[in-house]
């Protein structure tokens, strides 16, 4: 098309019909497009299509490894460099993110580093091993938690990217931490309670400060001494009987 107003207007111009400037216009136009196909032409010749055969069909290689997880461009399409999306998505599956949302009371038993295992319902009665990789810095002032990234390796794929998981956390072996079932918490207020006690019958309600919640237990941070027995079962029919008997004019223990 440049080359075709190129050679009208010199016509025009040889003849005293166009003006000089017009011609000088065609003229630039003129090398824009040559070179605008030249780069054309090279970018084809790398990617594997020839001049002699544009109908080619050429392969699109990936800069990494992975599985593609995600396809945006179908046959027919029309690809260029401005398009939104990218035409495909490729992932590497034989390591993947865990994002955790920790409540900011258990950030004091976390760290980076330190070793985790999970479970998801696909596969519930095995646990995968996983690592604390960063820890956020914000807290979310609606649900009052912290993002958590774990690594964990997936060398069989079995694990896919958006599947919910259960996770634990992992302590030390010389980590020591007072661990008591769920059943022995009860709440009042703002506050976890407990019963320990004391022999012969009688019980002391003690508060307590819950570290890491578990699936079935909890960890202690303030509140009990290692070898204290404590109520693990009936702690709420417990507390029932010692309010009945407090107000009938007895002494709570």
């Amino acid at each position: 098309m440049a080359e075709r107003d190129f050679e009208r207007l010199k016509s025009l111009y040889d003849n005293g019909i166009a003006p000089h400037k017009e011609f000088h216009q065609a003229e630039d136009a003129l090398e824009r497009a040559r070179s605008e196909a030249e780069r054309s032409r090279l970018r084809l010749a790398n990617l594997g299509v020839h001049e002699k055969h544009p109908d080619n069909h050429f392969t699109l290689k990936a800069p990494i490894a992975g599985v593609v997880t995600e396809r945006n461009v179908n046959p027919g399409m029309e690809v260029r460099p401005d398009l939104p999306t990218p035409l495909f998505v490729i992932s590497d599956l034989d390591r993947l993110w865990v994002l955790l949302d920790v409540f900011e009371k258990d950030l004091a038993v976390i760290h980076p580093g330190q070793d985790v295992k999970l479970t998801v319902p696909a596969y519930p009665d095995r646990w995968f091993p996983a690592r604390i990789d960063y820890i956020g810095k914000v807290v979310d002032e609606t649900t009052r938690t912290v993002k958590v990234r774990c690594l964990l390796p997936n060398p069989e794929g079995q694990l896919l990217p958006s599947m919910y998981a259960s996770v634990e956390v992992e302590s030390p072996p010389d980590d020591k931490a007072i661990v008591v079932p769920l059943t022995a918490l009860f709440t009042e207020g703002e506050s976890d309670w407990l019963f320990v006690s004391l022999g012969e019958g009688r019980y002391q309600k003690r508060e307590v400060r819950v570290g890491l919640r578990l699936k079935k237990e909890a960890v202690l941070l303030e509140g009990v001494q290692p070898g204290e027995r404590i109520v693990t079962d009936g702690a709420l029919l417990l507390r029932s009987e010692l309010d009945t008997a407090a107000g009938d004019g007895g002494k709570k223990p």
